[in-house]
């Protein structure tokens, strides 16, 4: 299922639904107003896929066929991904709040009916002191929601009472969605670094520094093991006063005793390019993207 969008005749967006196997299509839906930033939800439980629009809302399409089921205005663009827990939508919006919507009865709707009125909430909106565009994680085992905020924060959310549990502060906005990896939620921020911080607690495990770390906007990839990350960060030459646009970002895999490697290829890009000094060794002692000398603390031998 993928969200899709088109700048012309005028911004608007979709979702289809490709057979992975042969890229063969099976629907298409074109109903919104504005581009789809948001990954696509999908509940075969409910028979739904659901996705956010910078429309300000979020559309609920039948998963067998397509079929629009509901629209919902939040005020703000949904540009984030869609996480479908137990019968809800949970997801963040540039109106500032995040949301649990339910979706559980949408099965009865009867198309060609939208509904589009006021939805069911779980708990009221959560507000925040800026746009979200994070996803939200969940940990099966305690329902507990985690997802990162423009307000520099990262907040813990319980599922059935929609209470912050805990808020840790970072340098910078969080676009990037957090994973839950056994005791810990490991997440970028776009002040360069990777955080992991207790998943019960919010106290922080690690923090870690790439010297030539740009912002983290992605999701971090953990491995099966727990000893290394993956994560993209938008320029491998990033500091406050370093204008990187256009200029390629890099992949690092990082294991937890501190020692990092990035992709070969985008190395030898910069390396060609003169933009880099290739020189590992300094990588403590480069600038955070705030202009600060950035906090470099090693996993060590702890575990996630």
């Amino acid at each position: 299922h993928i969200s899709v969008e088109f700048s012309r005749p005028r911004a608007s967006g979709g979702v289809c639904k490709v057979l992975a196997r042969t890229g063969e299509k099976v629907w298409c839906q074109y109903s919104m107003k504005g581009h789809s930033h948001s990954t696509a939800g999908v509940s075969y439980d409910y028979n739904v896929v659901v996705s956010g629009s910078n429309d300000n809302h979020l559309h609920v399409f039948r998963e067998t066929d397509g079929v629009p089921l509901a629209r919902y205005d939040t005020g703000g663009d949904i540009k984030g991904p869609i996480l479908l827990h137990l019968g809800y939508a949970i997801f963040g919006s540039w109106s500032h709040h995040v949301y649990a919507i339910d979706i559980r009865h949408l099965s009865e709707v009867t198309p060609p009916e939208v509904e589009t009125g006021p939805p069911k909430y779980k708990w009221p909106p959560i507000m925040g002191d800026n746009k979200f565009m994070s996803g939200v994680a969940v940990d099966p085992a305690t329902d507990l929601l985690y997802t990162g905020g423009h307000d520099k924060k990262i907040r813990c959310i319980d599922f059935h009472t929609g209470h912050v549990k805990w808020e840790f502060t970072t340098k910078r906005y969080v676009l990037s969605s957090p994973v839950v990896v056994n005791n810990a939620v490991v997440v970028g921020s776009s002040d360069g670094h990777v955080y992991a911080l207790d998943k019960n607690h919010g106290t922080l495990i690690w923090n870690f520094l790439n010297g030539r770390t740009g912002r983290i906007t992605s999701s971090v990839a953990v491995s099966l093991d727990g000893s290394y990350l993956m994560y993209a960060s938008d320029s491998h030459s990033f500091t406050a006063t370093n204008n990187c646009k256009g200029k390629p970002g890099s992949l690092h895999v990082v294991a937890l005793n501190g020692k990092s490697r990035e992709s070969s290829q985008n190395k030898e890009q910069q390396e060609q390019s003169g933009d880099v000094n290739m020189d590992m060794e300094d990588d403590d002692e480069e600038d955070s993207p705030d202009g600060t000398n950035a906090e470099h603390v090693d996993g060590g031998d702890q575990e996630l």
